[in-house]
């Protein structure tokens, strides 16, 4: 994964509250997407939105407006504009995909906050269980991402 050196600095130069609310929007992202794939096997991607209230909440994009068979990357751009567009009563903001990584499976959380901080990837694998219906979860992986819904801050 690119960018993995910034890991443990984002957390050095982002402010205490903006961490909090980055690490309870990944918490739900993380916890919806694995429940999904242990029930269904799949999840379409969705965002993860944290109102003024600091209380994240998910959204999904209907898929019928891209088309009868949208992939990914049709949802994905859908999510973001969005999130642009409510940014005014939003502090934290991100979009939630399955995604493969080193040849397997994993869950892709990219966020940003209104508030400051860097945008950040984060990438959790996972696997079936052997159990039926569960999920193994692997360590989670977390890269500088890319603002898209407030653009660079200044500085």
């Amino acid at each position: 994964m690119e960018n993995d050196a910034p890991t443990v600095a984002w957390r050095e130069t982002t402010p205490t509250p903006v961490q909090g609310d980055l690490d309870a929007m990944v918490v739900l992202a993380v916890r919806t997407a694995s429940d999904a794939l242990a029930k269904r096997e799949g999840f379409q991607p969705f965002a993860v939105l944290l109102g003024d209230d600091r209380r994240p909440q998910l959204s999904w994009v209907d898929p019928r407006v891209s088309g009868p068979r949208p992939t990914a990357a049709d949802l994905l751009p859908l999510l973001v504009s969005a999130a642009r567009e409510q940014r005014g009563s939003l502090l934290g903001a991100g979009v939630v995909a399955d995604t493969s990584i080193d040849g397997g499976d994993a869950i892709r959380v990219e966020l940003e906050h209104r508030d400051g901080g860097p945008a950040l990837v984060v990438v959790v694998p996972y696997r079936p269980s052997w159990v039926e219906g569960e999920l193994s979860l692997g360590e989670q992986r977390v890269a500088l991402g890319t603002r898209r819904v407030w653009g660079q801050p200044a500085g």
